[in-house]
């Protein structure tokens, strides 16, 4: 599967990273296109505002798409990192975590 890619809603969030936005545009224009991404990105933008049984099913959604989706989520990091050793938000990676 190659990643959708498109240059100005990325530029969008690189500009503003705290404006949730761009994010769910790019996150519905990404899932047109059947990219797992857009999921991911939509799952990650509802577990920072849902609260007990919810988040835990949207937990258990995560942790699904990383697993399932790890190869183009990751790219060539996969071949060397499980997606459980990166800190994800909404649908990206923000750093490398110790464990």
């Amino acid at each position: 599967m190659v990643a959708a890619r498109n240059a100005d809603l990325e530029a969008a969030i690189v500009a503003d990273p705290e404006d949730e936005g761009p994010y769910l545009v790019y996150a519905d224009w990404l899932q047109s296109r059947g990219d797992p991404r857009g999921e991911l990105i939509v799952v990650q933008h509802a577990l920072e505002t849902a609260r007990g049984p919810a988040w835990a099913k949207l937990r258990i959604r995560e942790r699904e798409l990383l697993a399932r989706y790890r190869d183009a989520l990751l790219g060539p990091a996969a071949l060397h990192h499980d997606a459980q050793h990166f800190d994800w938000r909404r649908g990206f990676v923000v750093r490398m975590s110790a464990g």
